[in-house]
């Protein structure tokens, strides 16, 4: 597999978790505003944590790549998921 495929994973997986992160906080009537907040680190912190965890040399790679890779799906993934886990939690 790719390094970009693995990255590309590891969002997918990070995503769903942060989805259901964010139906929990949720249903503790914390703001919205801090779901999109704590999504939006998170996708950050990719940038910076997940590239030496799956040995992707960021040399090698644009940084365009490091940034876009993933990042559509992350956000209908996590949008996705958050409405799926309220309402089954609700």
């Amino acid at each position: 597999m790719k390094p970009e495929d693995r990255l590309y994973v590891v969002r997918l997986v990070l995503s769903l978790i942060v989805g259901l992160a964010s139906a929990i906080l949720s249903i503790s009537d914390y703001h919205w505003l801090l779901n999109v907040l704590m999504a939006g680190l998170i996708y950050v912190a990719t940038l910076y944590l997940v590239p030496p965890l799956i040995r992707m040399e960021r040399n090698k790679h644009p940084r365009r790549v490091l940034i876009t890779s993933g990042l559509g799906t992350y956000i209908f993934v996590w949008l996705a998921s958050w409405l799926l886990f309220f309402n089954a939690f609700s």
